[in-house]
C-alpha cells in the first residue's frame, strides 16, 4: 500500500523582507516602528510623563511611517564605524554607540535600551516651555523622535570589531530647531479633517496619517506653465488681507 502525500507548496517560501538592506531584520524594524509611534501617541493623547506631571497633548501629531530609502542611507552612514553624527541638511539623526567584550548577540536588545534612553530624556530632563519649544541640547534625542511633522523614519545598525555596536536613525522632520516649538498643544486627531499640516491627511487612533499628495492644478491661467491655482490662491488671499 503506498500512500500519496500531497503539499500545497511542498517548498518554503521566505517572506519578503520590508526593505532589500539584509542588515536589518523586520523584526527590529517594527520594533524601532512601534516604539516611536505609540511614544508619540501617547504625547498627543496628553498622558506623557514630564518630569513633573504630563506633557502637554499635540494637535497635529503625525505617524511615522518607515523608509527604505532613509534605513539604507543610515546603514551607509555606519560604514566607517563613525565616531559622531554626520551631516544631513533636510533631516535628523539620532546615534547610541555601545561597547561590549562579550558582543552582541541580540542587538535587538541594544536597540531598545537605546529607543527609552533617547525618548526618556523628557521625562529625565523635563519639557519646561509651556509652547514645547526645543530650549536644551538635553532633549536633543528626544525632540527629534517626538517633532509633529516629522512623517518618515529609517534607522539601522552596525556591529564593529565584535566589541562595538553602533545605531542610529534618521527622520525627515528636524526637532532641535532652538526656540521652535516641537508640537503644538491641542486634542489628538479624531478625523481627518483636524489634520491639517499636510493636505489630504488621515486620523488612526489618534496619530495623524500623512496622505498622497494632492495633485496641483493649473486652470485659472492655463497658458502660465510655472504657477498653480493653489499658488495664485494664496498671493490673492495675502495681498486682500494687507488691503
Amino acid at each position: 500500500l503506498f500512500v500519496l502525500s500531497v503539499c500545497d507548496t511542498c517548498a518554503y517560501v521566505r517572506k519578503r523582507a520590508v526593505c532589500a538592506n539584509t542588515e536589518l531584520s523586520d523584526t527590529i524594524r517594527n520594533q524601532i516602528l512601534t516604539f516611536h509611534n505609540d511614544a508619540r501617541r501617547r504625547v498627543a493623547n496628553g498622558v506623557e510623563p514630564n518630569k513633573v506631571g504630563t506633557l502637554n497633548p499635540a494637535k497635529n501629531m503625525y505617524k511615522l511611517e518607515w523608509d527604505c530609502t532613509m534605513e539604507q542611507q543610515a546603514q551607509d552612514a555606519l560604514a566607517s564605524c563613525p565616531s559622531g553624527l554626520g551631516s544631513w541638511p533636510n533631516m535628523a539623526q539620532n546615534m547610541m554607540t555601545w561597547t561590549s567584550s562579550a558582543g552582541f548577540p541580540n542587538p535587538g536588545a541594544q536597540v531598545n535600551t537605546t529607543l527609552n534612553t533617547w525618548w526618556g530624556a523628557a521625562k529625565l530632563y523635563g519639557v519646561t516651555d509651556t509652547n514645547n519649544k526645543y530650549t536644551t541640547s538635553s532633549l536633543y534625542n528626544f525632540a527629534n523622535m517626538v517633532f509633529s511633522e516629522t512623517s518618515k523614519i529609517g534607522c539601522a545598525y552596525k556591529i564593529c570589531n565584535s566589541n562595538k555596536l553602533i545605531f542610529t536613525c534618521l527622520y525627515n522632520g528636524i526637532g532641535y530647531y532652538t526656540n521652535a516649538p516641537m508640537w503644538e498643544t491641542g486634542s489628538a486627531c479624531t478625523t481627518g479633517s483636524e489634520c491639517t499640516t499636510f493636505s489630504n491627511s488621515g486620523c488612526d487612533a489618534g496619530l495623524c496619517t500623512k496622505g498622497a499628495p494632492v495633485p496641483e492644478t493649473n486652470v485659472q491661467c492655463s497658458a502660465n506653465s510655472g504657477m498653480s491655482d493653489s499658488v495664485r490662491q494664496k498671493f490673492l488671499e495675502l495681498h486682500n488681507g494687507y488691503r
